[in-house]
């Protein structure tokens, strides 16, 4: 489902299922049986006390019986054999709660990665697929997921956890990059899909969340065809305005400063219909390489994607550039943890209107170069500010298997010389109260732990 180190969605072909990469019906006929709607809370049995008949009867048993014997035995041991034997039983035990845990944590892993696949693949279904909207259909689980985002519909069915939430935003974008001529874009299915993708944007305050679907509904708004201009009058004439409307919060609720700075992207993207140097689909796979040359202003487009894969960082405007940058730190540091809950957890201390003081003030509680992992010290929350209620500083230490792949020297250098061309501050908004100086050290280390890093990316 993802890439060697990637925890979130990220396409791929799967060979256990044939025909699914294709897309369309057939990828669908293929895929039915696995997919569902959000799952709800399973009923809680009610376990009854045993009477006196059925526990005399279950003493009677060779099991029980056995149990007594060995007791027994027990009592007349000396004390060299019994040190000996509780040693042993202690370090068995010890191996059966590791073997337990690990399972259970597999047993997590596998349900978080079967939901995510899920909100992941139903959108791209709904924009490729000849179905109409009936029961059991790519229609009616995209409702149904989205009906489970933010402030649940119905008291028996909770809200979709974050990281299940992103996958389906993550579903809108990559349906949302289909061309007008890829041969799984439907047109009928667009305004749809883009209906959707506002309705979940409407329900979420996560800002992650709203940071993808702002991309998808930004790339359904563009115009197909490099003859088309924008209009004077009438829709897609006023593009900040479009943001706007997409973006409203009730009761002047404030904007996530990343929210604010990519819906500024999308407007200039609207505006110069040049999405690749303002957007990206893939936040890990576009800082993991450099990537090609984007085609000239005016010049067509022959990609069946808005954005293609080949697209990496440095086709970005200096702003987006920076908004990646510190977009992909502040998920590194909530990402990490063995298991899915705790992953989960942490992000939930990002769901707020603002940002951590390490990213706004001081790098410093950062410490990207710490390489021991195992250490009280290193633990997400160990080194943060006194005034910062986080708990995610230090950076996840080198050596620490990740959700996304570790940046790359080429794009921290590149985020230190931005800065070095700041005379006075940087150009982001959020990071205007931190030091320059202290900024381009802090990505001077970054650039030193991608080069001293032997892991591969």
């Amino acid at each position: 489902m993802a890439g060697p180190q990637a925890r979130w969605v990220r396409p791929v072909a799967r060979p256990d299922l044939p025909g699914s990469a294709a897309g369309g019906d057939s990828a669908f006929a293929v895929l039915q049986a696995r997919l569902r709607g959000p799952q709800g809370v399973p009923e809680q049995r009610m376990e009854r006390e045993p009477d006196w008949m059925e526990q005399l009867w279950a003493s009677q048993q060779p099991e029980a019986v056995a149990e007594e014997e060995y007791r027994r035995r027990r009592r007349t041991e000396g004390d060299i054999v019994r040190t000996k034997r509780e040693s042993a039983e202690r370090e068995e035990r010890r191996r059966a709660e590791r073997r337990r845990e690990e399972k259970e944590r597999e047993d997590e892993e596998q349900r978080w990665r079967d939901d995510t696949m899920c909100a992941w693949l139903v959108p791209l279904l709904v924009g490729s697929v000849t179905t109409h909207r009936h029961q059991n259909t790519p229609y009616e689980f995209l409702e149904g997921w989205v009906r489970r985002v933010g402030a649940a519909d119905r008291a028996d069915a909770p809200a979709l956890d974050l990281t299940v939430e992103v996958a389906l935003a993550q579903g809108f974008k990559y349906a949302a990059n289909r061309r007008h001529r890829h041969p799984h874009a439907r047109a009928e299915a667009r305004e749809y899909l883009s209906g959707q993708a506002w309705d979940m944007l409407k329900r979420t305050r996560f800002w992650f969340t709203r940071l993808t679907l702002l991309h998808a509904l930004t790339l359904w708004a563009l115009p197909d065809g490099g003859a088309v201009t924008r209009p004077e009058n009438g829709p897609g004439s006023d593009p900040a305005e479009q943001v706007r409307q997409w973006l409203a919060l009730p009761d002047g609720e404030p904007q996530h400063p990343f929210v604010e700075a990519a819906a500024e992207l999308c407007v200039w993207a609207m505006e110069t219909r040049q999405p690749e140097r303002f957007l990206w689909i893939d936040e890990s796979g576009v800082a993991a390489h450099v990537g090609s040359q984007t085609a000239p202003r005016g010049e067509a487009r022959k990609h069946h994607l808005w954005i293609p894969p080949s697209t990496g960082w440095s086709s970005l405007h200096p702003r987006a550039q920076q908004l990646l940058a510190d977009v992909l730190l502040l998920l590194n540091l909530a990402e990490r943890g063995d298991w899915p809950k705790d992953r989960l957890r942490r992000l939930q201390h990002t769901v707020r209107p603002d940002l951590p003081p390490c990213l706004t003030r001081d790098r410093g509680p950062l410490d990207p170069g710490r390489t021991v992992v195992r250490t009280p010290a290193s633990q997400a929350g160990s080194n943060c500010r006194d005034d910062c209620a986080f708990e995610l500083c230090p950076y996840p230490p080198k050596g620490l298997d990740g959700h996304r792949v570790e940046l790359s020297e080429a794009f921290c250098r590149a985020q230190s010389t931005q800065l070095s061309r700041s005379l006075l501050r940087p150009q982001a908004p959020w990071q205007r109260r931190t030091d320059v100086a202290g900024l381009r050290r802090f990505w001077e280390r970054m650039g030193e732990r991608a080069q001293n890093n032997a892991r591969p990316r």
